[in-house]
């Protein structure tokens, strides 16, 4: 359906995001006409070979629904003449398809969208990384690319990188083969295994082995307009899977706000906005992942998308929708942050300790009970096969707690610990 409507505003999303977004864009919808005299609609974009049905929410929650080929620049443009006298901006949420997004751009003459070289150069982590030092080298670990496993690779990385290192592809969403390395045999075992799994999935992706840093990690998200001025979101500090004991790097725990004094924040984010002016961003939301080491804030990755859990997280600790200020900020207009703590919340990735086909899950109903339970998820079920991030698995429950009081927030995460219970065979 793509009858034109000059009475009308369209905004391009593309791949479908989660239920509570499009509950927050429902208001914003309303609140949209109220104020521009506009109807909003909202346009789904995805790659034709997707299957549609019409009777899932998530695609009958849409006005219009478009499937293209985005590797044929000419549907590409058959798909924005159709709706550029109304589209007033774009965005996509999740990093896999942040490619669609790049092809597309060039398109868009009219709108404020990052360049497709910016958002080429977020996706894929060793460009990421050589933007990184060209702009500002104190700002990220040392690197290197290998392509091999010789002995002559192994020397220079012992020379160049240094102990303990990190080997991970270059262009993989999530957790995905990233390898942790003390030594020099399990560094040839690490890129032995991720050489092997690449030519296995035909995967293109140059292999990174960065040092690994020490420290305690955090997050930020950035709002960076059209002329790159940068409004950040309150910090976030994350509890890694390796920090309760498994050999992964998924982001175990979320929550904020944190303990850091202001002048700590301050230069996290002066680090961040570095990040995002090495890679030209603008016009989008940034999501930052960082490390506070004893040599100062370190950059991770960056991604040109929002990150998971924050809308859960800053509205139930700040009272602010972060879903309606990433459109805010790609149609031109200002994001409306507040910085006033209403709470303490954490977002959790529960995984399974062990991999196999899960074969029971308890403790779940109890949760209710929890003064600082507010969702849960259910991301795999009794049969499915349940995975380490590392090996390309997801959580088997994503779950949201809030309280006024950190202490009883923790003692309750602790409660949810030790009552469900995941079994594998």
């Amino acid at each position: 359906m793509t009858a034109k409507n000059k009475h009308e505003a369209v905004f391009a999303v593309i791949g479908i995001p989660p239920q509570d977004v499009r509950n927050v864009w429902d208001d914003f919808k309303i609140q949209y006409k109220k104020s521009k005299k506009k109807d909003l609609k909202f346009l789904l974009i995805i790659d034709e070979e997707t299957k549609i049905n019409k009777k899932r929410k998530s695609h009958r929650w849409f006005d219009y629904v478009e499937q293209v080929n985005f590797a044929k620049p000419s549907q590409l443009i058959d798909l924005v003449s159709n709706y550029e006298d109304r589209l007033i901006g774009i965005t996509c949420r999740a990093e896999s398809k942040i490619p669609d997004l790049a092809r597309i751009v060039p398109h868009l003459a009219y709108l404020d969208v990052p360049t497709s070289e910016s958002l080429k150069w977020s996706v894929d982590k060793l460009l990421m990384r050589r933007r990184f030092k060209a702009y500002d080298r104190s700002i990220s670990p040392k690197f290197s690319v290998v392509k091999d496993v010789s002995l002559a690779t192994i020397t220079k990385l012992e020379k160049i990188v240094k102990y303990p290192m990190i080997v991970k592809p270059s262009n993989m969403a999530q957790s995905l083969l990233v390898t942790p390395v003390y030594h020099r045999d399990e560094l040839q075992v690490a890129l032995t295994k991720t050489f092997s799994a690449l030519s296995k999935e035909k995967n293109t992706s140059a292999v990174l082995v960065e040092h690994y840093m020490d420290g305690d990690q955090y997050s930020i998200d950035s709002y960076v307009d059209d002329e790159g001025r940068v409004y950040h979101c309150p910090i976030v500090h994350i509890k890694t899977g390796k920090q309760i004991g498994f050999d992964d790097f998924f982001g175990y725990r979320q929550m904020t706000p944190t303990r850091l004094k202001r002048s700590t924040e301050s230069d996290a984010q002066l680090v961040c906005e570095r990040a995002i002016k090495a890679l030209r961003l603008k016009s989008c939301t940034a999501h930052i992942e960082l490390m506070r080491t004893e040599e100062g804030w370190k950059v991770i990755e960056l991604g040109p998308r929002v990150g998971g859990f924050r809308e859960d997280l800053y509205k139930y600790s700040y009272g602010f929708d972060h879903a309606v200020n990433d459109i805010l900020v790609r149609i031109g207009q200002k994001p409306k942050i507040k910085k006033k703590i209403l709470g303490y919340t954490a977002a959790l990735k529960v995984f399974s300790k062990n991999e196999g086909v899960i074969t029971s899950l308890k403790g779940v109903a109890a949760l209710n009970k929890l003064a600082s339970f507010k969702s849960i998820e259910r991301r795999l079920k009794v049969g499915d096969t349940a995975r380490f991030a590392k090996n390309g698995g997801k959580s088997v429950y994503n779950i949201i707690f809030h309280n006024a009081d950190r202490s009883n927030l923790l003692a309750d995460i602790r409660r949810m610990e030790t009552t469900v219970d995941i079994n594998v065979r």
